[in-house]
C-alpha cells in the first residue's frame, strides 16, 4: 500500500529565510534529532539558520550565541499531553569584537529559560539590535552594559534589569523590572501584567496592569524613578497607591486609574503563576486575565484596545483547547499545528495508493 500524503498550512507567522537550513536537536535518546546539545547545532549553523529544539525531561544546559540563530522550542506548556517543555539553562546572546562575532538579530521562542544574558565587551556598544524574544518562561533577563531595539513580548518572566535602550517590553506577566541605567533610553513598557513595580529611567509607562492585590501587598515603583510618561496604567495592591507615587521630579502621568480592581476573568499574582510547574493530575492556579465586560480597563488603552496582556501592539494569544492548563503559554506562533486529519480514500485496492490530507496552521 503506497500513501499519498497532501499538508495544507496556514499562512500567518511564517517568515523563515528560504535559504536557512533548520537544524533539529534532541537530547531524548529514545526521540533523536541532528544534534544532541544546542551548542553543537550552534557551532555547526550559519547565520539565519533555525534549531528546532525538542521538549524532552532534560535540560539542554548553558548555549552562548555568537551569531545571529532562530531557537524554537515546543512551548512551555504545550497543548498536548506530554506534559515537557523545552528546558534550557541560560542563553548569552554575545557581541565581541576580537574575533568580531554578534548574536544580533537572533529570535528566541517557546523556551523555558533560567536566564538570558546580553552582553557586549565594551560598555559604549549597542549590538544586540533587533533581537526577538517571545512566548518563553524565563527566570531573568539581564543586560551587560547596553542592548539596543530588544523586541520582548507574551512571556512570563521573574526579573528584568540592565541597561537596554529602545526596548519593547509589551504583553508580558512579569514579577519585576529593573531598568535603572537606561537614562534617555526611549524605552516602551506597555501592556503588561506587573507584580512588583518598576524601577527604571527613560520609559513610555503605558496600559499596563499593576497588580498586588494580597493582604498588605504593596507595588514598589522605585523612588529613584526619572523620565517616565505613564499613561493609561491601572494599579490595584492591598495597599492604596497614591499618584505621587508615580510623577514627581521629571516624571510625567495621565489617565492612571489608581487603587480601581482591573475585574480581570479570574487574576492570580505573577509570581504565583511564573511557579507554575504541571502535576500529575493536573492542578492549578489557572489564570484567565481577560477583562470582564464591564472592567475599568475594557478598551481604555492609549489606542483603544483593552489594557493589559489582550490588548496593545501583542496581543496575548490563548492556546486552541479547553484545558486551562495550556493557556499560558501557547505553542510557539512560527510552528504550524495539525488541527485535522482526514483518510480521502479509505477503501483502496492492494498496491493502491492511501490519500491523507493533513490540515494545519500556525498559531496566531
Amino acid at each position: 500500500m503506497k500513501k499519498k500524503l497532501y499538508l495544507f498550512l496556514g499562512t500567518t507567522g511564517l517568515f523563515f529565510n528560504c535559504n536557512a537550513t533548520v537544524h533539529t536537536v534532541s537530547n531524548d535518546v529514545n526521540s533523536p534529532g541532528q544534534f544532541t546539545s544546542i551548542q553543537a547545532a550552534h557551532d555547526a549553523a550559519i547565520s539565519g539558520d533555525t534549531l528546532y529544539i525538542h521538549a524532552t525531561s532534560n535540560s539542554y544546559g548553558a548555549v552562548t550565541l555568537r551569531k545571529p540563530l532562530v531557537l524554537i522550542g515546543e512551548g512551555v506548556y504545550p497543548d498536548k499531553e506530554v506534559q515537557y517543555s523545552t528546558q534550557v539553562g541560560s542563553i548569552l546572546l554575545s557581541y565581541s569584537d576580537s574575533p568580531i562575532s554578534s548574536a544580533a538579530g537572533s529570535k528566541i521562542f517557546g523556551l523555558e529559560i533560567g536566564q538570558i544574558t546580553f552582553e557586549s565587551e565594551c560598555n559604549s556598544c549597542y549590538y544586540f539590535g533587533n533581537s526577538e524574544i517571545a512566548r518563553n518562561r524565563i527566570q531573568n533577563v539581564h543586560a551587560i552594559f547596553n542592548s539596543n531595539n530588544a523586541l520582548i513580548y507574551q512571556n512570563q518572566i521573574a526579573n528584568i534589569t540592565g541597561q537596554y535602550y529602545s526596548l519593547v517590553l509589551s504583553n508580558n506577566i512579569i514579577q519585576n523590572i529593573g531598568l535603572d541605567n537606561s537614562a534617555g533610553s526611549n524605552n516602551l513598557i506597555s501592556n503588561n501584567i506587573i507584580e512588583n513595580g518598576i524601577s527604571a529611567k527613560g520609559a513610555i509607562v503605558s496600559n499596563n496592569i499593576f497588580y498586588k492585590s494580597v493582604s498588605g501587598g504593596v507595588i514598589n515603583n522605585a523612588d529613584n524613578n526619572q523620565d517616565l510618561t505613564w499613561t493609561n496604567n491601572l494599579f490595584y495592591a492591598g495597599v492604596n497607591f497614591l499618584l505621587s507615587d508615580i510623577v514627581f521630579g521629571t516624571n510625567t502621568g495621565t489617565g492612571n486609574l489608581l487603587n480601581v480592581n482591573p475585574l480581570c476573568v479570574f487574576s492570580i499574582l505573577p509570581s504565583t503563576l511564573n511557579a507554575y510547574n504541571y502535576s500529575n493530575p493536573a492542578s492549578g492556579p489557572f489564570a484567565n486575565f481577560h477583562l470582564q465586560a464591564t472592567a475599568p480597563g475594557k478598551n481604555y488603552g492609549t489606542d483603544g484596545a483593552d489594557i493589559g496582556i489582550y490588548g496593545g501592539p501583542h496581543p496575548w494569544v490563548d492556546g486552541t483547547t479547553t484545558d486551562t492548563r495550556y493557556r499560558y503559554l501557547t505553542m510557539p506562533s512560527q510552528v504550524p499545528h495539525m488541527i485535522s486529519m482526514d483518510i480521502l480514500n479509505p477503501t483502496i485496492p492492494l498496491n493502491g495508493i492511501l490519500n491523507i490530507q493533513f490540515n494545519a496552521k500556525t498559531q496566531e
